[in-house]
């Protein structure tokens, strides 16, 4: 989608919202968004935060096209590579002390 106004509709097409649903849940006109619809207006930074607030998606991918389209995917893939790290690092201390303890056997019972 390569401007605001393909990107803005995708947002209200994802949430089956129109412009004046919009308008009366955020405070902003409904002719501020149908401007961005209709003339290919770039909205105000202060709508622009509103529009990603009300739609939880990033600011950066609603003006530029760049990065995820909400802010919870960002998130989520953070949150689970620190998850995916912090099971790897346990998994590793498992082995560390399976080990040990093998080392710490006598040959007799390490055959079983």
């Amino acid at each position: 989608m390569e401007t605001i106004k393909k990107r803005f509709q995708y947002l209200l097409n994802s949430k089956h919202i129109t412009p004046y649903r919009l308008a009366k849940n955020t405070q902003v006109s409904a002719a501020t968004y149908s401007r961005i619809l209709t003339q290919d207006n770039t909205p105000n930074t202060s709508t622009i935060s509103v529009i990603c607030n009300y739609f939880n998606c990033n600011e950066n991918w609603l003006t530029n096209g760049e990065g995820p389209i909400y802010k919870n995917e960002t998130t989520n893939t953070e949150e689970r590579i620190t998850r995916l790290e912090k099971s790897l690092k346990n998994t590793q201390k498992d082995i560390f002390r399976l080990m040990r303890i093998i080392n710490g056997l006598d040959d007799e019972k390490k055959e079983l």
